[in-house]
């Protein structure tokens, strides 16, 4: 069962899609988002969010309920690139890297999973390789013939915020509906990239800290952005405050018409925005 949240529209009497501007879908747990990148801009036109439930077991089902929501899931456009927020990734060393030692690795972490198929995207000397199931798969082929699939960290590692001095130490977090990913880095050195699954804030906090620890980074030199579903004042964020010295809210560009949504502060979006790059 899929349920739009929200969309925004840079012309809502008429949402249109040039031939050469890019369809960009990310597909968490419980969420999907698609938005339309102009091709002469490289700014977001059109932006949709659906809470998605996938309770029929049939993806397409879903698909054509989101398809009779939207206006701008279905259409031709030139690229239709689909992001995977996935709880079963990993990274390995490039030099390391084998078809059979990317299932191996997934397998060893999350155990077997035989309705999956194993997907892999090269960034920064790393093989990202994660699990995309097979009726997934076939679904957004179907509706999107040789759409490009990507894991959603390739946009974080691209972006070039994370260029940061040597020996610092800065956190990312990034807040879904019920997922979060949490990248740690020191200086330009990657420490660890990875999505969790929450159902409580203390659980965000939990793995946060966990992550300090197995690091071994300060709390009071360690600088934590953080984007997405959460509020300045929640208690989630006050109590950030409270463990680190430094907090930021990775705010959007003042140019993109997510600024303009007047429901949402505007770091809720950035997870999204970065998907341009």
């Amino acid at each position: 069962m899929a349920r739009k949240i929200f969309g925004y529209y840079e012309d809502e009497t008429s949402i249109s899609i040039g031939d050469s501007d890019s369809r960009i879908l990310q597909i968490g747990s419980n969420e999907l988002v698609c938005l339309i990148k102009n091709a002469s801009t490289g700014k977001i036109t059109a932006f949709e969010s659906y809470d998605w439930e996938k309770k029929t077991g049939n993806i397409s089902v879903e698909f054509n309920e989101i398809k009779q929501l939207s206006g701008i899931f279905s259409g031709y456009c030139k690229t239709t690139i689909c992001y995977f927020n996935c709880e079963q990734t990993t990274l390995i060393p490039q030099i390391n890297y084998s078809t059979a030692a990317a299932a191996d690795y997934l397998d060893l972490l999350y155990g077997e999973s035989p309705e999956s198929i194993v997907k892999v995207h090269f960034a920064n000397n790393l093989a990202i390789a994660f699990r995309l199931e097979q009726n997934l798969h076939r679904a957004l082929n179907e509706l999107f013939p040789l759409y490009q699939p990507l894991p959603v960290y390739a946009s974080l590692l691209k972006d070039p915020a994370h260029i940061v001095e040597k020996n610092s130490e800065t956190i990312t977090l990034q807040l879904y509906g019920y997922q979060f990913i949490l990248m740690a880095m020191k200086g330009t050195a990657l420490q660890m990239i990875q999505t969790f699954a929450y159902a409580h804030s203390e659980d965000i906090v939990y793995h946060l800290l966990n992550t300090v620890k197995q690091l071994d980074f300060s709390q009071d030199a360690t600088s934590l952005t953080v984007s997405g579903r959460i509020d300045k004042d929640s208690p989630l964020h006050l109590q950030l405050k409270g463990l680190f010295n430094q907090v930021l809210m990775d705010e959007l560009p003042a140019d993109t018409i997510l600024n303009q949504a007047p429901d949402h502060p505007a770091h809720y979006f950035t997870p999204y925005n970065k998907l341009l790059l």
